[in-house]
């Protein structure tokens, strides 16, 4: 069953009262009114309480959205000093065209161990 995945919500403070939000989930109904995605799952930073806010106040003709509590998940830096303090042997770069193979690969490998991890695409990441 395809399941919606929204993230990573951030609305500058010049946008935050205006209609914005609402003209894009209008999006989102439009782009899947054929019911193939039952639900969508968002994840929201703990302390963005403006986002929190705006989602749960059901203006502009937000959907209703239920809080199923926490989700933990582990980040790294890729601020090269950081990674340099944890371990010497460790080397951040971007990723080129070259690696998409590599990279997909990775990410499918993974991913199937993990909750409502997305499938990706090489065209995702804008490699194709």
């Amino acid at each position: 069953m395809p399941v919606g995945y929204l993230s990573g919500l951030r609305l500058e403070e010049a946008v935050r009262n205006g209609q914005i939000l609402g003209r894009g989930y209008h999006f989102f109904r439009e782009r899947h009114g054929d019911g193939r995605v039952p639900f969508y799952l968002t994840t929201i930073m703990e302390d963005n309480r403006h986002a929190t806010a705006a989602l749960i106040s059901g203006r502009c003709g937000l959907p209703k959205y239920d809080d199923f509590g926490r989700f933990c998940c582990m980040a790294m830096s890729l601020n090269s000093r950081d990674a340099a303090r944890v371990n010497t042997d460790l080397r951040v770069r971007t990723a080129g065209p070259d690696d998409a193979s590599t990279v997909i690969a990775f990410l499918q490998s993974e991913g199937r161990s993990r909750q409502f991890f997305p499938e990706y695409q090489v065209a995702a990441f804008g490699m194709a």
